[in-house]
């Protein structure tokens, strides 16, 4: 009989092409594989998997994770957002993923390099090194792979300020997150007040750039959980801006010449593209400026400056290779790593043998206060896609169709899958079934 894998999906612009090609990468063919929106990861009960593959392990996963682990079934986590640069952000990982509890019951967690691991260690030595292991993020092999180094003609900026203009939530329901994550109400506010004032010296630099007729192909891409209608009250009037949000980040870099952010981690996309970017840093900060995006971009400050070198490198189409060992080294290797996550992987699904009793199930359903959440996520897959519509569109967002899969999987030829239908009683689960 076939193992399962379930790998929830959190961001499926983001991460569903870079599973799928990780899914294509296992040499075991007697897996079968599923792909579970995150919000509505508790078909993983449903699905009784031998593994789970978690995107983190904060505290929405809390009890989920203690019934995982007395259904006997192995969890890992590959962290989607583990570029953890600095001390900082080492920190913000161990809080918010509260690994001071959850490396107990977690069999384990790659890290995106081994620098990161290193330090991570070093800085908290009370937790279990032998579950700490190097695996990159399987998004940055796509990438890699997928590379056109061929340059496009727009000029991309990436904007990075959903703190302060979100997409789903609130400014305040942000600022509660943030809390969560550890921070001080003041470092909150200063956050907070360094975005908006960033923000707005982005603005006039975009206003600034659009003077000049020579750079007229530009794309805004806001963080995909930023509200686009701010951007769209300003630029929508000029002919030579275009404002997207949803489309895939992998061809908006193809299309383009250079970057401009700040403090945004598509540099490292960028990067591994061949794409030159550009951080613009108007004033200093220790809440906006990471060092090693700064180190891997052209760091100006100075709004003509800027205009300067857009105009050489559209005219050069100069294609950067150089920083793939700096991110490789210091951020997310990428070299091998699919193969040691299949490795650890192999010896995980054939070691444990899962509980299928559902009636113990039930019992722990209730025990840890999950009957609810399981009892919601029966409702949403017995309402069907059909009438998905009736909820938020956070939720909708999150989701992805076997069409989507199906589409992907044919753009890489991977004609050995087949997609499966898995049903509960007489419903299709919200999740897709992958069979190689």
């Amino acid at each position: 009989m076939d193992k399962k894998i379930c790998i929830v999906v959190d961001h499926p612009i983001r991460d569903l092409n870079g599973y799928i090609y990780f899914i294509s990468k296992f040499k075991n063919k007697n897996i079968t594989f599923y792909l579970v929106p995150y919000y509505n990861f508790r078909e993983i009960y449903i699905i009784r998997p031998d593994l789970v593959i978690l995107n983190h392990s904060r505290w929405i996963y809390e009890n989920f994770l203690r019934n995982l682990s007395k259904l006997n079934i192995s969890t890992i986590v590959i962290d989607t957002e583990g570029g953890m640069i600095n001390d900082q952000l080492i920190k913000e990982y161990y809080d918010y993923n509260e690994l001071a509890k959850n490396n107990k019951i977690v069999d384990a967690y790659f890290i995106w390099s081994k620098s990161i691991k290193n330090r991570l260690l070093k800085n908290y030595k009370s937790l279990n090194k032998n579950k700490f292991l190097v695996g990159g993020n399987p998004r940055f092999n796509y990438i890699k792979k997928s590379t056109n180094y061929k340059l496009g003609k727009n000029l991309l900026v990436n904007f990075n300020f959903a703190t302060i203009n979100p997409r789903f939530s609130s400014v305040e329901k942000e600022k509660e997150l943030l809390e969560k994550q550890k921070h001080t109400r003041q470092w909150i506010k200063n956050y907070s007040s360094h975005q908006i004032k960033m923000r707005k010296k982005f603005i006039f630099l975009i206003k600034q750039i659009l003077n000049n007729k020579k750079i007229n192909n530009i794309i805004l891409r806001p963080h995909p959980y930023e509200n686009l209608n701010y951007y769209k009250s300003i630029f929508s009037k000029y002919n030579s801006v275009k404002i997207r949000q949803d489309s895939q980040l992998k061809e908006e870099i193809n299309k383009s010449f250079v970057i401009l952010h700040n403090n945004c981690g598509t540099s490292v996309d960028a990067n591994l593209m061949g794409r030159p970017c550009i951080f613009f840093q108007p004033f200093k900060s220790k809440y906006l400026d990471q060092k090693f995006l700064m180190n891997i971009s052209f760091v100006e400050k100075d709004y003509n400056e800027i205009i300067k070198k857009i105009l050489s490198f559209k005219k050069k189409k100069i294609s950067f290779k150089k920083n793939f060992n700096k991110i490789n080294n210091d951020f997310v290797e990428i070299k091998n790593n699919i193969s040691n996550i299949e490795k650890y992987i192999n010896k995980k699904i054939y070691n444990k043998k899962k509980n299928q009793d559902f009636l113990f199930l039930i019992k722990i359903l209730l025990q840890s206060n999950e009957i609810f959440y399981f009892i919601k996520t029966i409702i949403k897959i017995l309402v069907g896609k059909k009438f998905l519509f009736l909820y938020k569109n956070k939720f909708l967002n999150k989701l992805f169709s076997e069409n989507t899969v199906k589409q992907q999987l044919k753009k890489e030829k991977l004609v050995n899958f087949k997609i499966i239908k898995k049903k509960f009683l007489f419903m299709n689960l919200l999740s897709v079934e992958i069979k190689k």
